[in-house]
């Protein structure tokens, strides 16, 4: 007999971040006292109320802070509810962008605009990254039996990892036995938990690798029979792809005929592969009866999909009862993350104008000093994938009579993450890279060989470093040769990096 053939909506869509939205954001600036004014409103769809939010702008003029707003604050916020924005800045110049922080419980979220694009944007997160941090298990004590796998997991990266589940790979009497349990509903950003697998049912195995994965993507909503029909059918059916490229099916499937079926076959159209599956056992009239099947492999939901059933009249036939695997989470620790957080203000001589500020503390002779540290956060590109954040150090010189100048130095420098080697790098500063304008490097622009000049302050601005590690906090030892005038030495820079300028260590 054949059955039900769906078709997907055609929506998939991927990982959904959870934020709230601006649907107004207005700008009022007066004249007297510089004070600039955002009247602006915040829409809640996190999928939960909000209490006590926070929200605190922060003005740029290209990467110098110029001022910040008082801090708004909104006791509460109904899900899918909307409140008015309020923020007040005083004394604010001409600013060409700006940064907005949002922060509820735990949560910190950065939103960014400019003068082409004035609606705060929500500017993403590093991802999630799943880490198995160990494993413990214990073989059954009679065999099929109970055994037991306890697992630390580590989610260091800005995002939760949404559906995290354990890919357990079991060594049994010298065949691969592949077992997926899907550990929560989400590993939270910044957290290790410490979950504990029960496997029913298993022989004892000699060797046992671990490894996670989690949600990627989802289908849409697929369409369904009407409640009662006279059908095989499929209901709250729900296909997603996990970041190690398997995939997760999972539904129930309804006998809605009168009669007993069996042999119950379904082709899943994911896109333009299909996925055959067999329901064990037979179905009563009226049985409903929960499925989970992984794919190796999961195709491109791209084309759409649907599927198609197929079954047989049958007399009653039980299928052997598999227990599931059952978890237990033990515990839940915060751990270092790449969250995005509020920075502190810059200290008061900071922001002053370098272009207006720049000295030369001893006259006569040549200066090299170091102006502060930058980061350009990466992008997300194709599948997810993070393009890395860009680390540049930002150089001043300075001529015998306290002038910026415009060097061809070579700088070598040995980069550590915290106190663990992470590389060396060299950087051939060329005439005509004093030409590259410092303020059109952004997150699709910057290299990690970039090297731009700011007009504005005659600072020569020079990237060292890709990375996309979760947690990167970058040290450096830096030798910066400047041919005829001398060796700069700068050992153990960490923080802000920034150190006055001075004459060479040796010439």
């Amino acid at each position: 007999m054949m059955g039900l053939l769906l078709i997907l909506s055609g929506i998939w869509f991927g990982q959904d971040v959870k934020a709230p939205e601006f649907t107004k954001w207005e700008f009022a600036r007066e004249r007297i006292g510089h004070k600039v004014i955002v009247d602006g409103e915040l829409w809640n769809r996190t999928g939960a109320e909000l209490a006590d939010v926070k929200l605190t702008a922060i003005y740029y003029d290209g990467n110098r802070e110029l001022r910040r707003s008082k801090t708004a604050k909104i006791a509460k916020v109904a899900d899918k509810g909307k409140a008015a924005v309020n923020l007040e800045a005083d004394n604010v110049p001409n600013f060409t962008r700006y940064e907005l922080y949002v922060e509820y419980g735990a949560t910190t979220r950065l939103y960014v605009g400019d003068e082409k694009s004035p609606m705060p944007s929500l500017k993403k997160a590093a991802p999630a990254a799943l880490t198995l941090i160990s494993q413990k298990d214990a073989v059954p004590k009679s065999s099929p039996g109970d055994g037991v796998v306890t697992l630390v997991v580590r989610n260091d990266g800005g995002n939760e990892a949404d559906e995290p589940t354990a890919v357990l790979d079991f060594k049994v009497r010298g065949q691969q036995k592949l077992v997926r349990v899907l550990l929560d509903r989400a590993v939270a950003a910044g957290s290790e938990d410490t979950f504990e697998v029960t496997l029913p049912g298993m022989e004892a195995w000699t060797a046992l690798e671990s490894r996670l994965t989690f949600l990627s993507s989802e289908a849409g909503k697929f369409g369904e029979a009407p409640p009662n029909a006279k059908e095989v059918a499929i209901r709250n059916l729900r296909i997603v792809r996990l970041v190690d490229g398997s995939g997760r099916i999972t539904g129930t499937v309804k006998n809605g005929l009168d009669v007993v079926v069996g042999e119950v076959a379904v082709v899943f159209q994911i896109g333009k592969t299909d996925v055959p599956w067999t329901l064990p056992g037979t179905l009563a009239p009226g049985e409903l009866r929960t499925f989970e099947y992984y794919v190796a492999d999961c195709p491109s939901f791209e084309g759409g999909g649907g599927y198609d059933i197929k079954f047989k009249e049958s007399k009653p036939e039980s299928a052997a009862f598999a227990k599931p695997p059952s978890v237990k989470k033990l515990g839940s620790k915060p751990v270092e993350t790449r969250q995005v957080k509020l920075p502190p203000p810059p200290a008061k001589t900071l922001n002053k104008d370098p272009e207006m500020d720049v000295k030369n503390p001893a006259k006569g002779e040549y200066a090299v000093g170091l102006r502060g540290l930058m980061v350009v956060e990466g992008t997300y590109g194709k599948n997810n994938k993070y393009t890395g954040d860009v680390y540049l150090i930002r150089f001043i010189f300075l001529d015998d009579e306290g002038k910026p100048f415009k060097p061809t130095p070579t700088i070598n420098a040995t980069i550590y993450n915290k106190l663990e080697p992470y590389g060396k790098v060299q950087r051939i500063v060329e005439k005509q890279q004093w030409g590259a304008d410092a303020t059109k490097i952004n997150s699709s622009t910057v290299e990690a060989t970039t090297i731009a000049c700011d007009k504005k302050s005659g600072e020569l601005w020079v990237s060292f470093v890709r990375t996309e590690t979760p947690v990167f906090e970058p040290r450096a030892d830096i030798t910066l040769v400047i041919p005829d005038l001398g060796i700069w030495t700068w050992k153990g820079l960490s923080g802000k990096f920034e150190v006055a300028p001075r004459v060479a260590d040796r010439k």
